[in-house]
Order: structure tokens, then C-alpha cells, then sequence
């Protein structure tokens, strides 16, 4: 999927190879490739070079799924080198920027503008709703992120009237009302119904997976600082989440801080 989206870098390997230069462009070609998504825009966008691009959902299972396998291999920098380019290069905020542009939450019935963001997410009030912002790109950890559809097929479904800016969908619909009687009985378009099972995590919720499997892959390689750091940026967003709390008392405890690692679980209690 992250080759048929070209988000992956195609490998030229040397001639002769040495183990440092096979090791550095194992790495170089896992590292993902966020400007072929459809939301960075330009001659290299995907827009323009794949034909019906992937939901950013299905790119961030492919992700969380393909390091996990790597991990497995025992390829942990391939590994970290695919995970840390996608968090680093925030690739979910821009999409989430990229759907609200698209305006298709009117055509969607039973989608997550009729449902309350988890209650586990920070929202836009209280002492985390800055910390939580940031960590999401400066968008609220509530946002959607859709569901595995691909944006293009939604379009397409629509009849493409979900990507007109406003003004045009408004002088549009004079002439939509005209022809209603008739496109009714020969369209077979219909609005979309997304059930909430079939959603995608919201924002934050899935910011803080992310996070979470990059502070792991960190605590692999030894770097217990950036395991910190990322399992910091988690709770910011998700301050109840229990798996980057443990593996943040996990790292106080390798480090032999175990006063540390105990206030931070009665932390978690109140």
C-alpha cells in the first residue's frame, strides 16, 4: 500500500555495497515519504501521480502495522526509521486539514459530527488543551479522521459537488432544484452512511498511538530520553491513556528512579 501510494523512497543501492552503506539505505528507503501525500500539494503531490490516493486511516494502519512487522524481523532502525519520519513530518494534522477542506461531513449520515469526541481525548478546555493542541499540530485532539473510504472515492461518489468551495455549491443549487425531479429517478448517488465502528480513531487518539509505538521502538534502541519525551507527548494528548503510561514508568524504571516511576502511577489515580 505505501509503494502503490508512492510513499516510500525507491532504493538505489551502491555498486558494491559496504555493511554501514546496505544498513544506511535499508533505512533511506523506509523512511516515509510524506511529500507524495495528496495534501502536500504540487508536481510531486500524489494528487497528481496516483490515481485514487489512500484514506490517511489506511496509511496510518499500513505505518503502525509495517514497523510493528519490522520490529518482529528484528529490524528495529528500519523500524524507528519509518515510524519517526511519519510522526515527524505530521502527517495527520495536515490531513485532517485537507478533509475539513473537502466539507464532506454534510453528505455523511451517522459520521462522527453526530457523535461526541472520546472522552479520553483532550479537548479544547482545560490545563492540557495547549499541550494537546501542539502535539496535534495545532488542531483540536477531537477532530475526525474519517473513516477507510479514500477521500477521492467519497468525491466520486458525491458527484463531486462535496469539493465545490460554497459559493459555487450556492449558485449551483438553482440549477440542482431544477433538475432534482429527474436526477432522483435516473442517479443511483446517495448520501454516505458511515456507522461509528466503521470511524477511524480521532486525532488525538491516534497521535497518542503513534507516539506510544515510537517511544517502544525508541526503548529497543536504547534512547530512553526520546522513549520519555514521546510518552509525554501521548499523555498530553490522552492524559488517561494507559499504554504510554506504562511504558513511561517503564523507562523511569530502567533507569533506576523508582520513586519517580511510583508517583506517576498514583498521578494516574487521581
Amino acid at each position: 500500500l505505501l509503494e502503490k501510494n508512492l510513499l516510500l523512497a525507491q532504493p538505489v543501492a551502491p555498486a558494491k555495497p559496504s555493511a554501514a552503506e546496505d544498513s544506511e539505505e535499508s533505512r533511506r528507503s523506509w523512511a516515509f515519504q510524506a511529500q507524495n501525500l495528496p495534501q502536500s500539494g504540487g508536481a510531486a503531490g500524489a494528487g497528481s501521480a496516483v490515481k485514487c490516493p489512500s484514506s490517511v486511516a489506511c496509511v496510518t494502519l499500513t505505518v503502525n502495522y509495517a514497523a510493528e512487522a519490522l520490529l518482529a524481523l528484528g529490524r528495529p532502525a528500519d523500524a524507528k526509521a519509518l515510524l519517526g519520519s511519519f510522526v515527524s513530518a505530521n502527517v495527520l494534522p495536515g490531513s485532517v486539514e485537507l478533509l475539513s477542506g473537502l466539507s464532506l461531513e454534510q453528505h455523511i449520515i451517522g459520521g462522527a459530527s453526530a457523535r461526541p469526541p472520546g472522552g479520553d481525548v483532550a479537548g479544547d478546555d482545560g490545563g492540557h488543551a495547549e499541550a494537546a493542541r501542539s502535539v496535534c499540530g495545532g488542531c483540536s485532539p477531537s477532530r475526525t479522521l474519517g473513516g477507510l473510504s479514500p477521500p477521492g472515492y467519497i468525491l466520486q461518489s458525491l458527484g463531486g459537488g462535496a469539493s465545490q468551495p460554497p459559493k459555487d455549491r450556492a449558485e449551483a443549487k438553482g440549477d440542482a432544484e431544477k433538475e432534482k425531479a429527474s436526477a432522483s429517478k435516473e442517479s443511483s448517488q446517495a448520501a454516505l452512511v458511515v456507522y461509528p465502528p466503521s470511524e477511524y480513531s480521532s486525532l488525538g487518539e491516534t497521535q497518542c498511538v503513534l507516539y506510544t509505538n515510537l517511544a517502544a521502538i525508541h526503548v529497543q534502541d536504547g534512547n530512553l530520553d526520546e522513549a520519555e519525551a514521546c510518552c509525554e507527548k501521548a499523555l498530553h494528548v490522552t492524559p488517561r491513556a494507559l499504554a504510554p503510561l506504562r511504558t513511561l514508568v517503564y523507562v523511569f524504571l530502567r533507569r533506576g528512579n523508582h520513586v519517580q516511576a511510583l508517583r506517576r502511577l498514583k498521578q494516574s489515580r487521581l
